[in-house]
């Protein structure tokens, strides 16, 4: 019988061995289970793709039965045809309807009534509301489609004026009137001290006239802009 002593090496080696068998004993399950999972996954987005297509084929079925849609069942380069513009599409009497709703009038600029918020005076005759020091904010949009809106507060200035309505840069201060581009926007504030009544207007007497006035009653104080 003979004996020798294991070396240094060779227990590192034994140890080495254990380790990569223990490592290896825990991954490989760990990695089957991804694969599994992946494998799971991918067949459900599969199935979730096909119910789509299923979907979407039924609501163009439905679509292209109802009146004034189209699509389009046909195929290009494997692909589904996009579906037809309807740019430019009117009905046959879209000119007629266009002249009973004043096209001419826009046109021409030439409108019967220049409003805020779509109503001739109606801020005249039932004031905007506020209290001595308290900012007012006015958000202003002008619709157009023509003329511009020259935002003017009759008795104080625009405290704050966002021009374009701006609101990432600091504003204008103290600006006597603002100018409101046909298709723009801008915002403003107003800090009255004294009570009494201050008219908001487009600085166009012609649109005055034609209803773009309101008041803004600082404090309750009675009366209109009349008397």
């Amino acid at each position: 019988m003979s004996t020798y002593t294991v070396g240094r090496g060779d227990r590192d080696r034994s140890l080495g061995l254990k380790l990569f068998a223990l490592f290896t004993g825990i991954t490989i399950p760990v990695v089957m289970f991804i694969g599994l999972w992946l494998a799971i996954s991918a067949d459900k987005a599969r199935n979730d793709a096909h119910r789509a297509v299923a979907q979407a084929q039924s609501a163009a079925t439905s679509m292209s039965s109802m009146p004034g849609m189209a699509t389009s069942t046909g195929s290009a380069a494997g692909g589904a045809v996009a579906t037809p513009s309807f740019a430019g599409a009117a009905p046959a009497d879209a000119d007629a309807a266009a002249m009973r709703h004043d096209l001419t009038k826009a046109e021409q600029m030439t409108p019967d009534w220049v409003t805020w918020n779509g109503y001739a005076g109606q801020y005249k005759t039932h004031p905007l509301t506020a209290q001595p020091d308290q900012t007012v904010r006015f958000w202003v949009v002008d619709a157009g489609p023509s003329l511009n809106t020259e935002f003017h507060v009759v008795g104080t200035v625009l405290e704050r004026a966002w021009v374009n309505a701006d609101l990432i840069d600091a504003p204008q201060h103290d600006i006597q009137t603002a100018i409101v581009p046909a298709g723009g926007g801008g915002v403003f504030d107003v800090k009255i001290a004294q009570r009494g009544l201050y008219p908001f207007v487009s600085h166009s007497f012609a649109s005055v006239q034609m209803g773009q006035v309101g008041l803004l009653n600082v404090g309750n104080v009675p009366g209109t802009m009349s008397h």
